[in-house]
């Protein structure tokens, strides 16, 4: 069974994406402290929120999972592209506080994707893509 973590940091800055190579990662489980080095850390679960305006585009990051769209009310149109070099089998999720009216995905730089233009995008919905990585492109699931 998989777990989810989520990392706060009581009284430090915030990493910053994508990590630096002099950066040095410490998790402590069970009592035992860990050094990670960053190059080790695959970031396909990491969340971005983000308040759009209509008519936007917001680009996915390398290694990002997902956007948690929160925009102030309904959104007329926004686009909406999926992070570069994606892994095989990467799953890329949207979710949205409001509805969007007319959104477009669009995959990065040579990806391609199936149904790019989904519509509309209900209050608290969401989407979600996975990637093939051997004719690169995203489908949608579910």
């Amino acid at each position: 069974m998989s777990k989810r973590y989520s990392v706060f940091a009581t009284g430090t800055p915030a990493l910053s994406f994508p990590f630096q190579s002099s950066d040095i990662i410490l998790v402590t489980r069970a009592g035992i402290t860990y050094q990670i080095p960053p190059t080790s850390i695959r970031l396909l679960g990491s969340v971005v929120y983000i308040i759009p305006l209509t008519g936007a585009t917001i680009t996915a990051i390398a290694g990002q999972g997902v956007f948690g769209i929160i925009p102030a009310g309904t959104l007329a149109t926004l686009t909406m592209v999926l992070p570069p070099s994606p892994a095989d089998e990467q799953i890329f999720e949207a979710q949205t506080t409001q509805t969007i009216s007319a959104l477009t995905v669009q995959g990065a730089a040579g990806d391609s994707i199936v149904n790019g233009s989904p519509g509309v995008l209900a209050a608290n919905g969401g989407i979600s893509y996975r990637y093939r990585l051997s004719n690169t492109t995203w489908y949608p699931r579910g």
